[in-house]
């Protein structure tokens, strides 16, 4: 009996739990509307008078998409040189007898060369 008990409230917390996640992530896709409807807000301004503020969350050091997207090939490109100086094994860096040892590699890049 007690066994019985105690799998079929396992069951309805199992199933509480997948409903209050599925709640959660429709209402939290859905808060604009909720909002809306509801005649609130999830969020305030709150302004203290202080107009020399910055008051961004955030700066971008970019003044263009196109310069992001160059600074963002040039830290690509740089992290990939600075792999396969290592991976060259340049000045014996890893600690490895070449004619014994040998390193594979194996990623989804080995597959897909070609998607990066």
């Amino acid at each position: 009996m007690r066994k019985g008990l105690m799998r079929g409230l396992a069951g309805i917390m199992a199933s509480l739990l997948a409903m209050t996640a599925i709640a959660t992530s429709y209402t939290n896709t859905r808060s604009a509307f909720i909002n809306a409807r509801l005649d609130t807000s999830s969020m305030k301004l709150v302004e203290t008078g202080d107009t020399d503020a910055d008051t961004y969350h955030f700066k971008s050091e970019f003044a263009s998409l196109s310069e992001l997207v160059e600074a963002k090939r040039e830290l690509a490109t740089q992290i990939s040189a600075e792999g396969t100086v290592l991976l060259k094994n340049e000045n014996d860096a890893l600690p490895m007898n070449p004619t014994t040892e040998s390193v594979t590699l194996w990623g989804h890049n080995t597959l897909f060369p070609a998607r990066g």
